[in-house]
């Protein structure tokens, strides 16, 4: 008998679990798609600002004297707010030589992408991504290829 009622109560328990976890289930469902509604766009205009300037960047810069391939991933993290990684040789995939890359942080002002490490400073409008060195010397222009 002590044995019926052990078993019966851990069926109830499962019961009662199971059935609170399907309660809650489609409230969950409903927020992730609530979310996803949220960061779903089907034009750039509609994905702002920060989408046209995402992408990546290729070209030659001059470097030591002499005119050397650089890749750039811009990548978006919302709010006007960037990360910038930097590939010697171009981006991988397009020529990257396995050095270390170069990360940066950054955000919009103004309208224009601007950032920055102690050798260089990049900005980044209308497609192009514009470097100089610390000292503001014009050393080369990535163009958006993705």
């Amino acid at each position: 008998m002590r044995s019926a009622i052990v078993t019966l109560t851990a069926l109830m328990l499962l019961v009662v679990t199971f059935t609170a976890a399907a309660a809650s289930r489609p409230q969950d469902e409903q927020q992730d798609q609530a979310n996803r509604k949220k960061q779903a766009a089907l034009t750039a205009a509609e994905a702002g600002a920060d989408f046209v300037l995402q992408g990546e960047y290729t070209g030659k810069i001059a470097h030591d004297e002499k005119r050397v391939k650089l890749g750039v991933q811009v990548i978006a993290l919302g709010n006007g707010n960037f990360r910038t990684v930097a590939y010697q040789g171009g981006l991988p995939g397009d020529g990257w030589d396995g050095e270390p890359k170069t990360e940066t942080k950054s955000r919009i002002e103004n309208g224009v992408l601007t950032f920055k490490n102690e050798k260089a400073i990049g900005t980044v409008k209308e497609g192009v991504l514009s470097i100089k060195s610390a000292g503001g010397n014009e050393l080369g222009k990535l163009k958006k290829v993705i």
